[in-house]
């Protein structure tokens, strides 16, 4: 809890958690309520997009992604 990200990558799929669960969890504490999340997944159906969005995601991006323009994203949230 005393660690500040300025922005968290997160999965959705992930081997204990589903990154859904994590970033309602991130959001909920106050040390990381205002870090930027970013989904980068292969879950990219409507229903994912908005669950991602509702738990707390700054930003949902499809795998396959471009390297270049994912460096473009994270250099906006940390601004």
């Amino acid at each position: 809890q005393s660690y500040r990200p300025s922005i968290i990558l997160l999965d959705v799929m992930m081997p204990e958690m589903d990154g859904f669960t994590a970033a309602s969890k991130i959001r909920a504490l106050d040390t990381t309520s205002e870090t930027s999340i970013i989904f980068l997944t292969a879950k990219g159906t409507k229903d994912d997009r908005r669950v991602g969005y509702l738990s707390g995601a700054d930003d949902y991006v499809i795998k396959p992604f471009d390297n270049h323009s994912i460096l473009e994203k994270i250099s906006e949230k940390v601004r």
